[in-house]
This record gives C-alpha cells, sequence and structure tokens, in this order.
C-alpha cells in the first residue's frame, strides 16, 4: 500500500505473491519453534518477574506501565550486557527506566519497516536522535560501534559453529530419533542465529 501512494508502483500491473514456508510443514521445524519461543517465553517471565522487584506495583509511574514496552528494554538491556551499542556506555538501571536510554531501530524503521525485536537496541536518547534515519555504518563512529559489538559478532560465530556440529551429528546419527534431536537443536540455533 506504501508503494502504490508513494507512486513508486502502480496497483493496476501489480501482483502480490504470498508464499508459505514448506518448512514449516516439517515436525522437526514445528518442534524447534515451538521449543525456541517456549525459551523466550520462559525468559520473558524471568525478566518481568526482574521488572517486579525493581519497581514495585505501589509504586509504577504512567511511564512504566507500558508493561510490553519496559520489557522489551529489560531483555535488550540485558542482551547488551548492560551497556550501548553505540557509545560503549554501561547503562544503569536508574537511566534505563528514567527514560535516558531507549529502544531505537538499529535499521530505521522508516526504511526497513521493521519494529521486530531483532531490529531494536538501547541507546542514549541523545545518540538515537543524533542517529536519526541513518544506519550505523553510515556514522563518523562506525569503527568504535564495531568495537562495540565485537561480543555480537563472537555470539554469531559461535552459533554458526554450532549449527555446523549439529548438522554434522544429524548426518552420523544412528537412530531416526537421534537424527530428529539433532535436526531439531539445528533448527533452534538457526532461529537464535537469525534473532542475533
Amino acid at each position: 500500500n506504501a508503494l502504490i501512494i508513494n507512486g513508486t508502483i502502480d496497483s493496476s500491473d501489480t501482483s502480490v505473491v504470498v508464499e508459505t514456508a514448506r518448512e514449516m510443514n516439517d515436525a522437526n521445524w514445528r518442534a524447534a519453534i515451538q521449543r525456541y519461543q517456549r525459551a523466550r517465553e520462559k525468559e520473558n517471565e524471568e525478566y518481568r518477574k526482574q521488572l517486579l522487584t525493581y519497581l514495585p506495583e505501589n509504586k509504577i509511574t504512567a511511564r512504566e506501565i507500558d508493561k510490553v514496552r519496559l520489557l522489551e528494554e529489560q531483555r535488550l538491556w540485558e542482551e547488551q550486557d548492560k551497556q550501548c551499542l553505540y557509545t560503549g556506555k554501561i547503562i544503569k538501571l536508574t537511566q534505563l527506566l528514567n527514560g535516558e536510554f531507549e529502544i531505537e531501530h538499529t535499521i530505521p524503521r522508516s526504511i526497513s519497516f521493521d519494529d521486530s525485536l531483532a531490529n531494536k537496541t538501547i541507546c542514549h536518547a541523545a545518540f538515537n536522535a543524533y542517529k536519526n534515519n541513518r544506519f550505523p555504518s553510515e556514522l563518523p563512529e562506525y569503527e568504535e560501534i564495531l568495537s562495540c559489538i565485537q561480543p555480537w559478532i563472537d555470539k554469531i560465530e559461535s552459533l554458526k559453529s554450532k549449527i555446523i556440529t549439529q548438522s554434522n551429528k544429524s548426518k552420523k546419527a544412528s537412530t531416526k530419533e537421534d537424527k530428529d534431536k539433532a535436526i531439531i537443536e539445528k533448527h533452534v540455533l538457526e532461529l537464535e542465529l537469525r534473532y542475533w
């Protein structure tokens, strides 16, 4: 719709093709997705418990009522090892809760339309305003940013290595059960890799 409104495409000669993922028919993929989602739900429950210790229910402010946003902030804060990925500065909990740091879209939402958690980070509000609608690679500080995200890069490489290991395990499995377990584990790792 946005492309039609902007005049980028003509609705009279444009067709939309919706494809469904074939792997969804695969029992191992379904099992992996269920396992991945259960793990995320368990993590979210832990983040909720942590938030309640930080924010006693009788002291929740108007900003803090938005539980989903708080949960996202908590998750991203933990995943980023409590530091800003752009500046490397440690983010104190009080700074996170008082709005000094905020959620930003790594690939600008106005460009990608991606509002998923995989496209979000916690960064200083002033840096977010400075970054504006630019990609991190377009910033003069890009080299420093790369050093801040080295743990991210390491995690991605580790996941890739684990996927290869699980793939080899599935090929060498002697029983269908062992093969399916290895395939499911590989798929879970692939889902994790997509996120990171």
